[in-house]
């Protein structure tokens, strides 16, 4: 269900924004999740699109003439820009481009009102086999859209309701009364669909939560709540898929000194609240985009992302100095530990990856703590 990485760019139209918006909060990482199954391409969407290319050739066949044969030109035309556009966001996606939510929205809203038109057309041509044909596939759609794709109801509601009202506006010009009982079902069909759409997407975010609730916790560091050596797998996956349109990263590789001895002296439960107030320390020092890992131990990596080569040397700088401040292990005793930090760079227009990157501060680090310890040192 994951969409790691999706850019979207946001539509500016306020009932856009209303259509896209789910009914319970959620994150912006559970809300890439919801716009891939709207954006990318999945076989149901070829499937359903089809459907209503066909009753268009079963129209011109039953009824030759100007208005169906228009409708066909128009279906295969809507069809074909549908499957583009979710080919094209596809391939943005795997790429790392961003993609338009404006045209894809409009593409999504474009094929029930073709359907909902051509419907119409069936049921005033007054052709029994392409009313009933007609029909079916509109009913089926709606389903379809409640079953397949209750991602956003707001939305979903919308493209039933664009293809069911032709429906039961020409149910109702055929002067057939008989028909009219579409038209008066059609409060009791329509709320049973919002109930429908409302029970299976709460049950979609729960799973979306629980799913990604799971995620978090297996690549969270449980003592200082920072990504963990798993969760440096996930994030050098992301950084290297979008290295290309990143400034050069900084890595910054950190060791505490003295950390074993505060373990001998007072104990683990000591050392681990080191542990907690050195992560504090180094959240406080980074941006909410940079990434702070604890890789074991009293082993600490801090990944910068867009920064400049000299932000870079001056966060390093600011560790040194905050770890040179007094660490209280309770209320009545105070250690003194330093830290020694390596740092790697990325080259502007060479994508490092984040695991040469690792390895080049790692080598700094250790240099740091051949000079002394307590400093920082740039990898060459």
């Amino acid at each position: 269900m994951a969409m790691h990485n999706l850019k979207a760019i946001p539509p500016k139209l306020s009932l856009f924004k209303w259509l896209l918006a789910p009914l319970q909060p959620v994150s912006v990482v559970q809300h890439q999740a919801l716009l891939g199954h709207l954006l990318l391409l999945r076989p149901i969407f070829v499937i359903g699109d089809l459907a209503y290319v066909i009753i268009a050739v079963a129209a011109v066949v039953r009824q030759p003439g100007l208005i169906f044969s228009a409708m066909l030109v128009t279906s295969l035309a809507v069809f074909l820009l549908r499957i583009g556009v979710l080919i094209s966001n596809s391939e943005a996606y795997r790429a790392g481009r961003s993609i338009s939510l404006t045209l894809s929205l409009l593409t999504v809203l474009i094929y029930p009102s073709v359907l909902g038109l051509l419907t119409f057309f069936c049921f005033v041509s007054q052709d029994s086999v392409l009313q009933v044909l007609s029909a079916t596939t509109t009913v089926a759609f709606a389903g379809a859209l409640c079953a397949g794709n209750p991602t956003f109801p707001r939305l979903a509601m919308a493209q039933v309701l664009l293809c069911d009202i032709p429906l039961k506006i020409g149910a109702a010009a055929t002067g057939d009364p008989w028909l009219l009982i579409f038209v008066l079902q059609s409060p009791l069909y329509l709320g049973a669909l919002w109930i429908a759409l409302g029970t299976m997407h709460a049950n979609l975010i729960a799973a979306l939560k629980s799913e990604y609730e799971h995620a978090k916790r297996a690549d969270t560091d449980a003592l200082t709540g920072l990504i963990n050596r798993a969760g440096l797998k996930s994030l050098s996956a992301a950084l290297e898929a979008d290295m290309t349109h990143r400034l050069p990263l900084g890595v910054l590789y950190i060791d505490l000194d003295g950390f074993k001895d505060v373990n001998d002296t007072f104990g683990h439960e000591a050392g681990d609240s080191v542990l907690r107030q050195a992560a504090d320390r180094f959240r406080n020092l980074v941006r909410e985009e940079d990434k702070v890992v604890r890789l074991g131990g009293d082993e600490f990596l801090i990944v910068l992302v867009n920064c400049m080569p000299d932000t870079v040397l001056n966060i390093g700088y600011r560790i040194v100095s905050e770890m040179s401040s007094p660490i209280y292990i309770n209320k009545t005793h105070e250690t003194h530990i330093s830290a020694s930090v390596g740092i790697a760079l990325g080259k502007t227009g060479v994508p490092d990856s984040l695991t040469s990157l690792m390895m080049r501060a790692d080598k700094a680090m250790y240099k740091s703590k051949r000079d002394g310890k307590g400093c920082v040192t740039l990898a060459t």
